[in-house]
């Protein structure tokens, strides 16, 4: 109803923000295209089009939503390198999930590189290299972003997927408590608002920092709302990743049957949408169901196409994934110690690199798994144990209950009561 063109396009803009952050993608994609072909400048045109594009990745159309976000960018760099900066930093989070990491991160670099000195104050910029940068195990170097992203998004108070995003990046790197606080203000202020939009993808985030700190039933809480919201959204790609975290909680929390079942759904869709990420999200709680219910074979089966698909795509924090112990783990149980070892080996270097608590205990706890002589694996364990002291009550116990597997498959029944 606004006559005036330019008006009724930024209006559009708006309103097609508002229907995503509410929910309703196709009506939010129907706006946000009405907007770009009405009367935007040039960058508040390259938004409409960034956020279809999202909104694209969420419904696991990937090619189309990367075809959208470099071809705009290409057709503006020249005009508007802002412009160009805005639509190429979400491209990386699509090659993400193709699990081309070297690639996801040299766009993440350019976008920054195009926005020039309006970069430092951009938290979606900020959270996009940060992140990029620990997934590819460059912990250290990501830390500034990080918590510049999370000191932009702390006044940020209407909960945008960015704070959520935020949090992940700071999870990923060992920062929980950061992550949490960052979380627990994000999900009041959706639920305020009704943002089921974003709502759904900030609780996935809640309950993997709830698994990190080992509060199985919170999570499982926090995971089973997200899939319930996300199922009513249309957007397969973050709905396959809150099955897959669902799963994974099920699993541990002897829910085999659901655990299966979600798992099972997840990896499906990730299959026929080509989500290589999403796959070994799917992958990892399939196999964490194998081992809990004693089946190996079954666990190497989705264990290891996962670890070599994380490894070949340029993954280098073990601590986005948590994996490569589940699959040695599955090997020192068949027996197949010569076969754990490289992966021990991968594991250990990563850990090393990235310096964080959990990836130097579990390191050490899979070290101990494929030793030979008993005083080196003992030290191992004491190690893991050493590291996993802050890493939350299941992951110490799980190295707990390793150790005295251990002794007992070596003869010392009585210290592995102990």
């Amino acid at each position: 109803l606004t006559p005036d063109r330019t008006q009724r396009a930024s209006r559009l803009l708006r309103a097609g923000v508002a229907a995503r952050r509410a929910g309703r993608m196709e009506r939010a994609d129907m706006l946000l295209q009405e907007a770009a072909e009405t009367g935007l400048d040039t960058r508040e045109r390259a938004y409409a089009q960034e956020r279809r594009a999202f909104i694209m990745h969420e419904q696991g159309k990937m090619a189309e939503a990367l075809e959208l976000m470099l071809g705009g960018a290409e057709e503006v760099e020249g005009e508007d390198p802002r412009a160009a900066a805005t639509l190429l930093t979400n491209a990386a989070t699509v090659l993400q999930h193709q699990l081309d990491i070297p690639r996801a991160a040299a766009l993440a670099e350019r976008a920054w590189r195009l926005a020039g000195e309006e970069a430092i104050d951009d938290a979606e910029l900020c959270h996009i290299v940060s992140f990029q940068r620990v997934l590819s195990g460059r912990v250290p170097e990501a830390m500034k972003l990080a918590w510049r992203t999370a000191e932009l998004v702390e006044s940020d108070f209407e909960g945008r997927v960015v704070v959520a995003d935020a949090a992940a990046t700071l999870l990923y790197a060992g920062e929980t408590a950061a992550a949490r606080h960052l979380l627990e203000r994000a999900v009041v202020a959706n639920r305020g608002a009704g943002a089921l939009g974003d709502l759904g993808y900030t609780l996935h985030i809640h309950a993997q920092v709830a698994w990190y700190d080992g509060r199985l039933q919170r999570g499982y809480d926090h995971a089973l709302e997200a899939v319930q919201i996300v199922e009513e959204l249309g957007t397969p790609q973050t709905l396959d990743d809150c099955l897959s975290r669902l799963a994974m909680f099920e699993a541990v929390l002897g829910r085999e049957s659901d655990s299966q079942g979600h798992g099972q759904r997840a990896l499906e869709s990730a299959l026929q949408l080509g989500d290589r990420k999403n796959e070994v999200r799917a992958r990892s709680a399939l196999g964490m169901l194998a081992l809990v219910t004693a089946e190996p074979e079954a666990a190497v089966a989705h264990l290891a196409p996962a670890v070599a698909a994380l490894d070949a795509g340029g993954v280098g924090n073990p601590n986005q994934f948590r994996i490569h112990p589940d699959l040695v783990e599955a090997y020192a149980r068949l027996g197949r110690t010569d076969e754990a070892k490289p992966v021990v080996a991968s594991l250990e270097r990563q850990a090393r690199a990235t310096g964080l608590s959990w990836s130097l205990g579990a390191a050490m706890r899979c070290r101990a798994l494929v030793v030979d002589a008993d005083a080196a694996a003992e030290a191992a364990f004491q190690e893991a144990l050493r590291f996993h002291e802050s890493a939350g009550a299941f992951e110490l116990a799980r190295t707990e209950l390793c150790f005295g597997e251990q002794l007992r498959r070596r003869g010392h029944r009585r210290h592995s009561r102990m």
